[in-house]
């Protein structure tokens, strides 16, 4: 996951985007299926501006390669029309408040108003976000200026419907079933609505941003949905992050801190991780997205144990715990985050993998 964040900020509780009663506009969306797909103008233009200010990553011989390279010549092609001035503030303003990651511009993005205006009052912001307004006053009146030089609306009015056609409708049905496979397999007792699929077609790689919506829940795919299983990634992330993170209490965070500290010491990890309760509940959804590919989705053994150790190798050493342990005693649906943090408890006072 899906690929992460400026420091904790965007867990599960730091997405949380009320869409009732808070004169933000509710994301467009339609209304039948559990797993819905939408396109979002703001969503848009927030990844078209990073596009323009900094170098967006991009791999080779992917699907869809060929639309995205059309896109951005065409956002350089307008560029050229900016004056450098005007060029120059938005990546000064990059600079200091962009860290290589969407998940922040993302949270504020999605408080403000429709284009052109991205209207956002600070007022009717939740206390928990004010620090990030604090940290990114100038974004919106940076897209508003951005929108308007750049005439995105024209862009956004040729690319809306690329956006909703990256798959067929029998894929479509497909990932459905898979996502309702995978609530069958993992029991919580907090359930989304609906995952909303945003696809952010600026870029060709396996990450995802999942951000709370009360009662929905958003994932924007930086890279081409469907083609990895990021989402069913994310989708556990949504069920599983509030669950994981009430595992730790002040003790085994700072044992949990202190042992992914040493862990750096000879590996290297993704800084998204560093944080105890972020490094935790990425152990946590990848062991269990390995275990539910293996044992309802019937991959080879052999695939499965090749990206555990490549977790490992990463530094991400409890997800070879994790899953081993569900291997071993293949628990019942309800059972399995029982499983998992009795684990982790085990882990803290016998440690097999955390070691110094």
């Amino acid at each position: 996951m899906s690929r992460r964040w400026l420091a904790w900020f965007c867990s599960a509780a730091a997405g949380a985007i009320w869409l009732i009663g808070c004169g933000v506009p509710r994301l467009r969306q339609p209304a039948e299926a559990k797993l819905a797909f939408i396109a979002d103008e703001r969503i848009f233009t927030a990844y078209a501006f990073v596009a323009v200010v900094t170098r967006p990553q991009e791999l080779m011989k992917r699907a869809h390669q060929s639309r995205r390279s059309a896109l951005r010549r065409e956002l350089h092609r307008r560029l050229r029309r900016v004056t450098p001035a005007a060029v120059r503030r938005w990546k000064r303003f990059a600079k200091t408040t962009y860290f290589g990651h969407m998940s922040s511009y993302l949270t504020l993005v999605l408080r403000c108003g429709d284009p052109p205006g991205f209207d956002l009052q600070p007022s009717r912001l939740p206390k928990s976000e004010l620090w990030l307004f604090q940290q990114l006053r100038g974004l919106p009146p940076q897209l508003k200026d951005f929108y308007q030089r750049m005439r995105i609306d024209k862009l956004w009015a040729g690319y809306r419907s690329t956006h909703l056609d990256l798959l067929p409708p029998d894929q479509r049905r497909q990932l459905s079933e898979r996502i309702s496979a995978l609530e069958r397999f993992i029991t919580v007792e907090q359930r989304y609505r609906r995952y909303l699929i945003a696809p952010a077609f600026f870029y060709s790689v396996d990450a995802g941003i999942g951000l709370a919506l009360d009662p929905d829940y958003l994932i924007v795919q930086d890279g081409d949905p469907f083609e990895s299983d990021i989402t069913v990634h994310e989708v556990i992330h949504a069920m599983v992050d509030p669950v994981v993170a009430s595992w730790l209490d002040s003790a085994s965070a700072q044992w949990l801190g202190d042992r992914v500290a040493a862990i750096r010491e000879r590996a290297v990890i993704d800084g998204n991780y560093e944080a105890a309760d972020r490094y935790l509940q990425e152990c946590v959804v990848r062991s269990l997205s390995y275990y539910f590919f293996e044992q309802i989705e019937k991959r080879p053994r052999g695939d499965i144990l090749r990206k555990v150790r490549q977790d490992e190798a990463g530094g991400l050493v409890m997800v070879g715990v994790f899953y081993r342990r569900l291997a071993e005693v293949n628990p019942r649906a309800t059972a399995v985050l029982k499983i998992l943090k009795q684990t982790f408890e085990r882990e803290m006072h016998e440690p097999e993998s955390m070691t110094d």
